[in-house]
């Protein structure tokens, strides 16, 4: 039986020894094509990929390109460049695609700090508009954060000033982030914040960014007035928003913030049946479908109006879905649409194919990595019980014989019990046997008489056998038996008694195959005593071995 169980320890170990060399020479899928060319030559192939609307494609190009600085490879200034703006790409998509948020925060933060050491202010205006937007998703899903939101003001602050002081394509981002800013400080309460920054907008020449520029303004006069309880001015400076037109040609966030600001307008004149029907209205569905964070904002304002309302059924159920809509940003990894464009078909096919093929590889190489790590695992447990088991066998079996040897001797059934049999059964010499007119010959010879009875009568395994019945079957007083016992045995009565019982159950499971067929109950009650329990304890405490263990042993002895 041992050699058959480590048979089996062998082989499931030889197993996963062969799974874990199947893993270590597993196939490596690199894309050399990409991996030779330098960061300038790759730039344009992501951005190519992203205009196809191949955005992982475009995301492994840009992690080629991102790991060379990661792993400090020398490169040229320029791919050092194109190697930060990468980064930037990587941080922007691990946030928009993946809602990955705390690699999306490690790239761009990595990206702004190299943007300041290289002097890129370009890139800075722009990263700081993402790392910005990045702050405040946190603190809308994960729930307020003054950190996050003090960080975001910090941020959109420096984006605003570095975009507007370098010009060019720059004013976009900057006006971008002045717009945010307006944002949070209209919900911060921090509106008076802004207005050195509007005033700085008269400073910027760019017929380009002259309508937004003016947006930038009415927008902040918008709130400002709301804030100032001056609804006129509030209504005059939105009627100019919607008469330039400029929402309707601007990306989905401008026109929710023209919803917005209709919205806290009828608010701010306790017209809250206004202000719900403004946010509730298809063309704002519209904008928000596939914006999670812009539904998420609008959810959380339609909650308060609700409540403001006195309509608290359904400010409970908007308030349910807010939440459900958080969880759902947090677990979902989808990718949000973007234009479809047929472009370098046959380059993104096989680029793609070779993405699915190096996946799947890297699926069974962890795969087979763990089958074989859980198959040693387990060979190594095996062996640990398999050696434990081997000890405790070895041990057992030593005390069974050596019990064996002492029970054919003869010493164990005629000696007198050890004061370790039964501990809560044992009792000291009690004082009033000091009065006793025994002596000691009289004593052992009373002894000799208790021992000659106990070995020779079947009747003290009657569960019905008391001190009485010993003291009658010798002839002699019952309380000069119970002082022998107590003062030489060191113990009372029924602790001899199942001394002698256990010693009869050894027995008879060695030399009496009918009876250590028995179940442990009938063994019990054969000899006397009713409780199995109670007769495993006995047992135990006699022999050093439960009754199953000494039964098995003395059946391979037998053999």
């Amino acid at each position: 039986m041992n050699r058959k169980f480590y048979i089996l320890i062998a082989a499931i170990s030889l197993i996963g020894v062969a799974f874990l060399c199947a893993a270590m020479a597993s196939p490596k899928i690199n894309v050399e094509r990409y991996t030779t060319q330098s960061n300038e030559e790759l730039m344009p192939i992501a951005m190519e990929f992203e205009r196809a609307n191949q955005l992982d494609s475009a995301f492994m190009i840009y992690s080629i390109m991102e790991g060379r600085l990661e792993r400090g490879e020398k490169m040229s200034e320029r791919d050092e460049k194109y190697a930060i703006v990468a980064t930037m790409f990587m941080g922007n998509y691990y946030r928009d695609l993946y809602f990955t948020y705390d690699k999306s925060y490690h790239y761009l933060k990595r990206a702004l700090e190299l943007s300041r050491q290289y002097g890129l202010n370009k890139n800075i205006s722009n990263i700081c508009l993402n790392l910005g937007a990045l702050k405040m998703d946190i603190a809308s899903i994960e729930g307020s954060d003054k950190n996050s939101i003090s960080e975001a003001w910090d941020l959109w602050t420096e984006g605003y000033q570095v975009g507007m002081g370098i010009g060019g394509y720059s004013y976009s981002d900057g006006c971008l982030c002045l717009l945010d800013l307006i944002n949070i400080a209209n919900d911060a309460d921090r509106l008076a914040e802004i207005e050195p920054l509007i005033e700085q907008l008269d400073r910027y020449e760019d017929e380009s960014y002259n309508s937004f520029f003016e947006y930038l303004k009415d927008y902040y006069g918008v709130l400002s007035a709301i804030q100032n309880k001056d609804f006129t001015a509030a209504q005059t400076s939105l009627d100019k928003i919607i008469d330039s037109g400029l929402t309707r040609d601007t990306p989905a966030g401008f026109a929710l913030n023209l919803y917005m600001m209709q919205s806290y307008l009828a608010e701010a004149q306790n017209q809250y049946s206004q202000a719900i029907s403004i946010l509730t209205q298809p063309s704002v569905s519209e904008l928000i479908e596939g914006e999670p964070v812009y539904r998420l904002e609008i959810l959380d304002h339609l909650s308060n109006l609700y409540t403001k309302n006195g309509q608290n059924e359904k400010a409970n159920a908007t308030r349910v879905s807010y939440h459900e809509l958080k969880e759902e940003i947090k677990r979902e990894n989808k990718v949000r649409s973007t234009r479809e464009l047929d472009f370098i078909e046959a380059l993104d096919e096989a680029l793609t194919q070779n993405l699915l093929k190096e996946n799947k590889i890297k699926a069974q190489h962890r795969l087979l990595i763990y089958i074989g790590s859980f198959m040693l695992l387990v060979c190594g447990m095996l062996a640990i019980i398999g050696t434990l088991y081997v000890k405790l066998k070895h041990n057992y079996t030593a005390l069974y014989l050596k019990d064996r040897q002492l029970r054919d001797s003869k010493e164990i059934i005629t000696s007198i019990p050890p004061q370790s049999i039964n501990e809560k059964e044992q009792s000291e010499t009690e004082p009033k046997y000091q009065g006793s007119s025994l002596t000691d010959e009289r004593k052992q010879k009373l002894l000799d008489k208790i021992s000659a009875y106990m070995t020779t009568h079947q009747e003290i395994f009657s569960d019905k056998f008391s001190i009485e019945d010993l003291s009658e079957g010798i002839g002699e007083k019952r309380t000069e038996v119970s002082q022998v016992i107590n003062e030489l045995c060191g113990c009372n009565f029924p602790a001899l008694l199942n001394h002698y019982r256990i010693q009869e159950a050894c027995n008879r499971i060695n030399y009496d195959p009918t009876f250590s067929s028995l179940t442990i109950e009938a063994m019990a009650a054969n000899i006397g005593i009713k409780s199995r329990s109670y007769f495993a304890r006995l047992f135990k405490a006699e022999t050093g071995l439960n009754p199953s263990e000494y039964i098995r042993q003395a059946k391979q002895y037998r053999k």
